[in-house]
């Protein structure tokens, strides 16, 4: 599975936390981009994989449509309210879905999923399994909301997890899949502890949920110094 740079992780990290919601569009291995879009207002960052390291790119930020000038990202949050009106707001995290199959056989991909998690959470939480849309999801739900999801979608005549949203973990009411990074292990972690293990330490199920799904996308972002990035 793909990977985000690190340099994408901490932007999105960056503008999390003051307020947005931004989207991570790319393609493995060769470019990136982040971008936080509003009724009116559209700024983003570029980054594209040569030589083997992430290098930033110019980004674009247009109003109405037209070209604007680049905007540090420490003058976004005043530029937007300025432009949109309203502050942006992050929505309540939710996690996805489950829905019945209806009478679906599960694929074994998907089953070997649900019996590692099962392992790993033993008598914690029930995993459950089930559809959203073309996808086949297991998932773990907590109480307030919490929880995580595995999203399986079918490439080559197989279920993966999905390239796009492989892993979603909501933890003590907040969307941790970035800090997951697309990792079961540090999810569980963060289920059951709060927080990810210092390196070296096993998190809970690591063996198990390790074998069951590994990880091979990033689920993360870049520097707070500007939301549309240059050379």
């Amino acid at each position: 599975m793909a990977e985000w740079p690190k340099e994408v992780r901490r932007l999105v990290t960056a503008l999390r936390e003051d307020g947005f919601s931004p989207v991570v569009t790319g393609e493995p291995g060769r470019s990136w981009e982040v971008a936080v879009e509003g009724e009116r207002i559209r700024v983003t960052a570029a980054f594209t994989f040569s030589g083997g390291r992430t290098r930033r790119r110019p980004g674009t930020c247009t109003v109405d449509g037209e070209p604007h000038a680049l905007v540090p990202q420490r003058e976004l949050r005043d530029f937007w309210d300025e432009h949109e009106g309203t502050p942006a707001e992050v929505p309540a995290p939710v996690l996805t879905e489950i829905s019945d199959p209806g009478g679906r056989v599960v694929p074994a991909q998907v089953k070997f999923a649900v019996d590692r998690l099962a392992s790993a959470a033993g008598d914690r939480a029930e995993v459950r399994v089930g559809v959203s849309g073309s996808h086949w999801v297991a998932g773990i739900d907590l109480p307030g909301g919490d929880g995580l999801r595995m999203l399986f979608t079918r490439s080559r005549h197989m279920w993966d997890l999905d390239r796009g949203r492989p892993l979603q973990v909501i933890a003590g009411g907040e969307d941790k899949s970035a800090e997951a990074a697309g990792d079961v292990e540090k999810a569980m972690a963060l289920l059951v502890k709060g927080s990810v293990p210092p390196a070296g330490e096993s998190p809970p199920g690591a063996g198990p949920v390790r074998r069951a799904a590994p990880a091979r996308r990033d689920l993360g972002v870049e520097t707070r110094n500007m939301v549309v990035i240059r050379e």
